[in-house]
């Protein structure tokens, strides 16, 4: 009763009880505070107890620049610029180890400006769909893709995490999100008497509203209006999750211990009372002793000690979990957070040693000019030759018949010594034409599967048992196949027929 009458804490009092020898050892969760350890000795503490601002949360609508700022929230504008900065440093050295790409750059060599605009571009796109475009067609530029791909790989997926957890508060509004906050927005802040010291130490211009009794009655001050917001530690703030506080406090209603004003539960709904920012407080628990009896403080230090050491605590813990009942809210804290641009930290070094590893190899090795267009250094005596296919005369009287019995073929046009050729059948090309010229024409539109098809063509009408009207089919065939403006064709139906 002394002690009672001179705390107004009861667990004070109780350590204040074994200070003067009522008692040998208190065997509860007691908060080492400062006040407390003036009275006697603790043994060493069991755990820590973390405690957080607790404010009422409301769902409201989404302004117009939110909406626009959420793609954006995933990171902290350093750690964009981070990004950014990675992906200009990949695209700008694949714009010098690629320089002679033609995919990827078709430029002339002297425009460096549009080069570089095409490899930020990229890069840019690469960034965007999450994988790296860039054609790649030298060793260098590919160990830089390597090295490219992961970096765009960790930034999507950490991008992606850490968005759908923003989304997922994104209409929860708190009004503040630190005990600062609180205290600049003038908020009264319940705070368990155990900790009123403390709290003022830590927090001189805090506007507090100490509650004596059970640190369960934080909700029911709140919700009394007493306080906009409390410091209470998660041990408690789960339990209002669980509807427990609630329910205990509506059955006092209903049996008279409290008014509907003292502990209002008509409209009450404890999952909106939600934790934010980081703990602003730490307090370790402990068992309070008997300062006088030094053999006992001895042996049961060291029994503590070893059982936290052996990990018993946390196995008794982790056994009677399941006699902890499940929060019966959807949403427990804010606790989304930007990721900062120290979260890619690993990752901008892994990018940047491999850029300059690709270009060690890039400079070390050569700059890998681009192959020509296959026919414009190619040698007159290397080109394709293309066999003269006129029939030789026929004489004879088996001749006679088999030149009366052939069907009759139109008439070829006329040579001609323009260059660019017609829709197919409308102009043809001189057999003493430029072949060389023609076959480059053919390259660039299509590569080695024009020549093949022409080699085709030509192994057609060489052929003994090839009829005109069968290489006429086979050059018009090939014509149609090749839908273009540039009259390709047309030089092949008439190649065929004549």
């Amino acid at each position: 009763p002394e002690s009672s009458a001179k705390f107004s804490s009861s667990f004070t009092a109780v350590v204040n009880d074994v200070a003067v020898g009522k008692y040998d050892v208190a065997i509860a969760d007691f908060w080492v505070t400062s006040e407390r350890m003036l009275l006697t000795n603790f043994l060493p503490s069991i755990r820590v107890d973390n405690f957080y601002l607790v404010v009422f949360t409301e769902s409201g609508e989404t302004t117009f620049l939110e909406m626009i700022a959420n793609p954006f929230k995933p990171f902290t504008p350093e750690a964009w610029g981070l990004i950014v900065a990675g992906m200009l440093l990949a695209a700008g050295s694949m714009a010098i180890i690629d320089f002679h790409d033609d995919e990827d750059f078709p430029y002339e060599a002297s425009s460096y400006l549009w080069r570089i605009g095409k490899a930020f571009y990229i890069g840019m796109f690469s960034l965007m769909s999450g994988a790296s475009t860039f054609r790649s067609s030298s060793l260098a530029s590919k160990v830089l893709s390597l090295g490219f791909q992961l970096f765009l790989v960790i930034v999507m997926a950490s991008y992606t995490a850490n968005l759908a957890s923003l989304l997922v508060v994104a209409n929860v509004k708190t009004g503040v999100e630190s005990l600062q906050d609180a205290i600049d927005a003038g908020y009264t802040v319940c705070v368990p008497v155990a900790i009123e010291v403390s709290m003022a130490q830590v927090y001189p211009n805090l506007k507090t509203y100490v509650f004596p009794g059970s640190t369960t009655d934080y909700a029911r001050h709140m919700w009394a209006k007493k306080c906009d917001a409390a410091v209470i530690h998660l041990k408690r703030i789960d339990q209002a999750h669980r509807l427990e506080i609630q329910d205990k406090d509506c059955a006092d209603v209903a049996s008279g211990k409290y008014t509907e004003e003292e502990a209002p539960c008509a409209v009450r709904d404890d999952c909106q009372l939600t934790r934010v920012g980081d703990p602003v407080m730490v307090m370790p628990v402990a068992f309070p002793i008997r300062p006088d009896d030094s053999a006992t403080l001895t042996a049961l230090s060291w029994a503590v000690t070893d059982a936290s050491n052996a990990g018993k605590w946390d196995a008794a813990k982790a056994n009677n979990g399941h006699l902890i009942p499940p929060s019966r809210c959807e949403k427990a804290s804010v606790e989304a957070a930007s990721i900062d641009w120290d979260g890619f930290g690993g990752t901008s070094f892994f990018l940047a040693v491999t850029v300059a590893l690709a270009l060690t190899m890039h400079f070390a090795l050569g700059a890998k000019a681009a192959p020509a267009s296959k026919s414009d250094n190619m040698p007159a005596s290397d080109a394709p030759k293309v066999k003269d296919v006129t029939p030789e005369p026929l004489t004879g009287p088996v001749a006679e018949e088999e030149v009366a019995s052939a069907p009759k073929l139109p008439a070829s046009p006329p040579p001609t010594t323009n260059p660019k050729l017609a829709v197919a059948g409308e102009q043809g090309v001189s057999r003493e034409g430029d072949l060389k010229e023609i076959l480059r024409r053919l390259d660039d539109m299509q590569g080695p599967t024009i020549l093949r098809r022409l080699d085709e063509l030509q192994a057609s009408i060489e052929s003994k048992t090839a009829t005109p009207d069968r290489a006429t089919d086979a050059g018009l065939a090939f014509a149609d196949s090749r839908d273009s403006t540039e009259g390709w064709g047309g030089f092949l139906a008439g190649f065929a027929q004549k």
